[in-house]
Parts: structure tokens; C-alpha cells; sequence
């Protein structure tokens, strides 16, 4: 167990000082910058010595830890573990059942009850799971599937994001898969997208005219 000895005043001014410096230049930067920022702030005589350094710098991440482990970290661990059990129900059903245009999987099924219950959760963990995935177009190809099949209402925000970013993959099946999605959600604010495609197949770009024909189709006899 560590025992941590009382502060003199001069300490405690010294370590709000110490706290008040990495504050304002730290964490406006990424963990990945943030030790050559401290360098820099000691070089620059901003931070004492060394050592001095070291031990305030121990001091201030014993602190925290502290004082935030009763707090936020234990919801975002709940909500951690509510999105890899989402994931997982959704990567074993595409694994027993992958997506088939024209026909209802098990995983249309599961995605459906888990967007009953909580569309934002289930959105945010699939587009995590799009970047990690990304190398792999068979599944990445599926997750577009899956989203094209869900209502435009509700993948408007994060379901168009994905679909978006189908588009740029260099994998045909992939951006097929994202034309797909727009296809089915048949919304016109797709246009603006479909309508500034090219360098593609030609192939596929017939089937993105067809797709914007039929989306000006519907829009047409919705307003008449």
C-alpha cells in the first residue's frame, strides 16, 4: 500500500502550480505529443528540474487516479461492455447467417431487436467496428449490407457516415455494398452524394445511375 505524507505548504503551491502548467499545455494535445510537450515546458524552464519533474508528475497521476475511480470510469466501462456484447450478438449472427440481397438473415433479425432497444449504442459500436474491420471486405461489405436495411431515419447521421466511407474503399464488392445502402434507404439528400461519383467501372456506374433514377422516381411522384 502506497502512504502518502503530508504536504508542506510550500509543496502544495508548488504541485498546483505543477498541475495548473499541464493542464493549460497538455491536454489540448494527444498521448502521442504529450511527452515531448513536457520536455519542451522543462527545457523552456516552465516546469523545474528533472527530477523534480518525475516526482510531481507521479504525484499528479496518483491524484487523479484517485480522486476519478469512483466516478466516470465505471459508466464508461458499463457502456464498454454493453458494446462488445452488442458486437458480439451481431458478429455471430453475419457469421452463422451472412447478408444476402433479397433474402432476411438471422442477422437482420438480431440487428433489428437491437435497434429496438438502443439505435445510438448499436450504431456507435458497428461504425468502431467498421474501422477495425476495414482491410476486410467480405464483412465490411456485410455491415453496409446490414445498415442499407435498417430505415433512413435512423441511419441518417452514422449509417450514411459508413456508407460513405464504403464508397472510398478500393473494393468493388465494398462500394457496391454502399451503393446498395443507398439504394434501399431511396432518400433524395442521397443524390448529393451519388451525383459526384466517378473513376468507377462502368458497370457500377450504371448501377449508380439506375439507383439516382429511381430516387428522382420516387421523389417525383411523392411531390405530385
Amino acid at each position: 500500500m502506497m502512504i502518502k505524507v503530508p504536504s508542506t505548504e510550500n509543496e502544495v503551491g508548488e504541485k498546483a502550480s505543477f498541475n495548473n502548467i499541464l493542464v493549460k499545455h497538455l491536454f489540448a494535445s494527444n498521448l502521442a505529443v504529450q511527452n515531448l510537450r513536457l520536455l519542451k515546458l522543462r527545457d523552456n524552464q516552465q516546469l523545474p528540474s528533472k527530477h523534480r519533474t518525475q516526482e510531481l508528475f507521479r504525484s499528479w497521476l496518483f491524484d487523479i487516479s484517485n480522486s476519478s475511480e469512483d466516478l466516470a470510469p465505471q459508466t464508461t466501462i458499463a457502456e464498454e461492455k454493453e458494446e462488445i456484447d452488442i458486437l458480439e450478438r451481431l458478429i455471430r449472427a453475419l457469421r452463422d447467417s451472412p447478408v444476402t440481397p433479397g433474402e432476411i438473415s438471422s442477422a437482420d433479425e438480431e440487428m433489428d431487436r437491437l435497434m429496438s432497444q438502443d439505435p445510438q449504442r448499436v450504431m456507435n459500436s458497428l461504425s468502431k467496428y467498421m474501422l477495425e474491420v476495414f482491410s476486410n471486405p467480405e464483412t465490411l461489405a456485410n455491415i453496409l449490407l446490414l445498415v442499407g436495411r435498417q430505415p433512413f431515419k435512423l441511419m441518417y447521421g452514422t449509417g450514411v457516415t459508413m456508407a460513405v466511407a464504403g464508397l472510398t474503399h478500393k473494393n468493388f464488392m465494398v462500394k457496391e455494398a454502399a451503393i446498395r445502402a443507398f439504394e434501399q434507404w431511396n432518400d433524395p439528400s442521397s443524390l448529393k452524394i451519388l451525383t459526384n461519383l466517378g473513376d468507377l467501372p462502368e458497370w457500377l456506374m450504371s448501377y449508380i445511375r439506375d439507383v439516382i433514377a429511381s430516387i428522382q422516381e420516387s421523389t417525383s411522384a411523392a411531390s405530385a
